[in-house]
Order: C-alpha cells, then structure tokens, then sequence
C-alpha cells in the first residue's frame, strides 16, 4: 500500500492527521490514533491501527485480567500491554476502493479505545492522552 492511499482515505473522512514518516496520527475523544502502513506481510498489504489506552496504570493480575476479558468481548481489534501503555490495536487490509469500510473499522477502533480508557482508568489508575489536553482539544503548553 502506499502512503498516498492512507492520506487520501484520511483526507476523505475529513481527518488531518500529522504525518511521521509513513505513520499519521491524530487525537480524538480521549486517545490518540497511529496508522502505520506494512507492506511486509506475506499475504497482502495492511494498515496498522494503534491506539494507546492508558500510560502507567497499576501493572498485576487484575488488569491482565481485564485485558484478557476485554479481549474476549471485542469483535475485531485485541487489547495489550506494551511497556507502560495499555494499546488497542487492530491490522487492516489494504485494499484500494475500502474507503468504507477503513471509515468503518477506524471509528469503530478508536471508539472501542476511547470507551476503554475511561473505565480502565477508574479500575487501574494512569492517564489518558486527553488528560494533557485542554478543553478545547488542543495539547496542553
């Protein structure tokens, strides 16, 4: 796939996303959304959909736990633990003419991501990305 395909599905469903190296990414609710294109993958191209959850909540039992349950309720994309930062990722084929359905997967990724926040937050501490953000939505200075 090539970038000029994500910035145009992006440019289509009216989202700026900035750009660093071949990942865009934007914020929205309380996340932030990374999009990676990969063209490794044996069997296709693919858009990597990454949200970060929650940075630094209480690591133990219970929230892989919650993670794991998480994981069993969700119908596409899965939930882990990387480092500090619980993500919610899902990989997406890249198919030229699935503007559709790349709208329908991403709203449904970052609104899956974003309900998860706040409830993981109350649960196992940490913060989300739009706790740095003012009211407005625009990054604290």
């Amino acid at each position: 796939m090539s970038e000029t395909l994500l910035d145009k599905w992006l440019g289509e469903m009216g989202i700026e996303a900035d750009a660093h190296g071949e990942s865009r990414l934007f914020a929205t609710g309380n996340i932030a959304v990374v999009l990676t294109p990969d063209e490794s993958q044996d069997n296709g191209n693919f858009i990597n959909i990454e949200c970060p959850v929650l940075i630094n909540p209480r690591a133990g039992v219970n929230l892989y736990r919650d993670l794991l349950l998480r994981n069993a309720m969700v119908r596409i994309g899965a939930f882990s633990l990387e480092s500090d930062t619980v993500m919610f990722s899902y990989a997406m084929p890249a198919v030229d003419g699935a503007e559709a359905e790349f709208a329908a997967v991403l709203k449904m990724v970052a609104k899956i991501a974003n309900d998860a926040s706040g409830e993981l937050q109350k649960i196992h501490g940490g913060r989300r990305i739009g706790d740095d953000r003012k009211d407005n939505g625009k990054p604290n200075s």
